[in-house]
């Protein structure tokens, strides 16, 4: 009689063959589920990352740089059935970055993760693994402004003072970058303006090679400032000397008097410089009191310019070189003879004639170059008879009369030359 097997040997009756339908059966769920929704892997480019706490390294007078663009994820992958894959957008992507942790090598590690499908596990996988770092001290420098002119003004005008609305300049930044401006300068273009100038003009930065620097690091207190330029217009200006005092007894002024240069290109407001003529130059500069020999000085035209006048011309030094000539006086005599001696304006009814033969004694003084160019012979000496003539007067009668002379310039006679006449009657 056959034995009924109980409910415990069934169970563990045929255990391989029941292992070897589980397996099968997997391998079966696992063949239709990949079939019908594969794992794909899903790129999305240059995903920004975002850093956390930052303020940890700012709270400290810290600026940090973020160094070849390390805040930006080149590729991030998701890998997930294509169900769940295909539902990701850049949008969904999350990459932060925590300041508090910040390696000793100054970079923080990169963590991506999604904003939704968490619960089905998608695995996310980057192109780059942490940000990089530089960190520096943050400083500050004030700075002089400077202001230029570029461009070209209208033809007999230039630029005169050029003056900012504030001359300094404060930048903030990483303390190597900020250690690199050596000059803040704002540029006024000029061209074609004949009176003064308000602009507003751009502050920039430059290195000490005088190249700009375009730095977004770096912050400014002030980007553009108010500029004032006065334009002037320029004249050429002719120089006159005038001493003062005379020099030693003795001894005259030549005439010989110059002045190099004999003008100069000034400038000023339009209105002054169209009234300056000439700059005259006077003063103690050019006293001759008591001087026997000729007056060379050096002088600066600087000091003899009215106020709101300036030189016109770049680097001009205002140097002037000036002589004023000074000689000694020399005296000659000459002998006259009575040839050279003419009696004007005689009366009718009466003959008048010298009462001496001569020649007659004159003392003439000047330079000796004048003398030596003086020709006694040519000397004319005259006496105005008519002024001689004495009411009641009949001849014969002796009259007294001085003759006068032409002579050259800066030659003098010494005495007057007098004359004795005898007023006779005429025949």
């Amino acid at each position: 009689m056959n034995e009924k097997p109980s409910s415990s040997n069934i169970l563990t009756r045929n255990w391989g063959l029941k292992i070897a339908s589980v397996l099968l059966a997997a391998i079966l769920w696992f063949i239709v589920t990949n079939y019908n929704d594969p794992m794909i892997t899903v790129p999305f480019y240059n995903i920004p990352v975002t850093l956390r706490n930052t303020n940890l390294i700012t709270d400290q007078g810290q600026i940090y740089e973020i160094l070849d663009g390390t805040d930006t994820v080149a590729t991030v992958s998701i890998t997930a059935p294509r169900s769940i894959a295909e539902t990701f957008t850049r949008d969904n992507i999350i990459a932060t970055a925590d300041m508090q942790e910040l390696t000793s090598r100054n970079t923080v590690p990169i963590h991506l993760s999604v904003n939704k499908n968490q619960r089905d596990n998608p695995v996310i996988s980057g192109s780059s693994e942490d940000v990089r770092l530089n960190i520096e001290n943050r400083t500050t420098r004030t700075i002089a402004l400077t202001v230029t002119t570029s461009g070209q003004l209208a033809e007999g005008y230039l630029v005169g003072n050029v003056t900012p609305a504030q001359n300094l300049v404060r930048i903030t930044g990483a303390e190597s970058r900020v250690n690199k401006v050596a000059v803040a300068s704002a540029d006024v273009d000029v061209t074609g303006f004949t009176s003064d100038i308000q602009t507003e003009s751009d502050v920039r930065l430059y290195d000490a090679e005088g190249v700009l620097i375009r730095d977004a690091g770096i912050t400014q207190n002030i980007t553009t400032v108010r500029v004032s330029a006065t334009i002037l217009q320029a004249k050429e200006v002719p120089l006159q000397l005038q001493p003062q005092g005379h020099p030693a007894e003795g001894f005259v002024l030549t005439g010989d008097n110059t002045v190099t240069p004999q003008s100069f290109m000034l400038a000023g407001d339009a209105t002054l410089i169209g009234t300056l003529n000439e700059i005259v130059l006077s003063g103690d500069a050019f006293d001759l009191t008591g001087l026997t020999e000729t007056l060379h000085t050096t002088v600066n035209l600087r000091d003899y310019l009215p106020a709101g006048v300036r030189f016109a011309e770049t680097g001009a030094n205002g140097e002037l070189q000036v002589t004023v000539g000074i000689a000694p006086l020399v005296t000659r005599e000459h002998e006259i003879p009575a040839a050279q001696i003419a009696l004007t304006n005689q009366p009718e009814g009466a003959t008048y004639r010298l009462a001496e033969e001569g020649p007659f004694r004159v003392t003439l003084t000047g330079q000796e170059a004048d003398l030596n160019a003086l020709d006694p012979a040519t000397l004319v000496f005259a006496l105005d008879v008519s002024s001689l003539i004495e009411e009641g007067a009949q001849p014969p009668a002796q009259l007294t009369g001085t003759a006068v002379v032409q002579l050259p310039n800066g030659v003098t006679m010494q005495t007057p030359l007098q004359l004795q006449l005898i007023l006779e009657e005429t025949e």
